[in-house]
């Protein structure tokens, strides 16, 4: 089974519980640095760029792109204008 399937498949059962939506515009100089919540959380990339570590993976977001950031995993952001 390809990557394609196998997301597809896992997305199409997928069951979430929202309790809270929030919308942030951030500066230039937004950070949050070593960071391990004990919930989980989206993040949706509206506009510009960053870097982030989840865990040993790192990303670089552009817009567009959503991330699940997993609770229990530490995490680093920083935003790129």
């Amino acid at each position: 089974m390809d990557h394609q399937t196998l997301l597809t498949n896992y997305l199409s059962n997928l069951q979430v519980d929202l309790y809270m939506v929030n919308f942030n515009r951030c500066g230039s100089d937004w950070r949050d640095l070593d960071y391990t919540p004990d919930y989980s959380k989206l993040y949706w990339i509206c506009e510009g760029e960053g870097w982030l570590k989840i865990g040993d993976q790192e990303y670089y977001p552009k817009p567009g792109q959503l991330f699940l950031m997993p609770e229990g995993v530490q995490r680093v952001l920083f935003l790129h204008q």
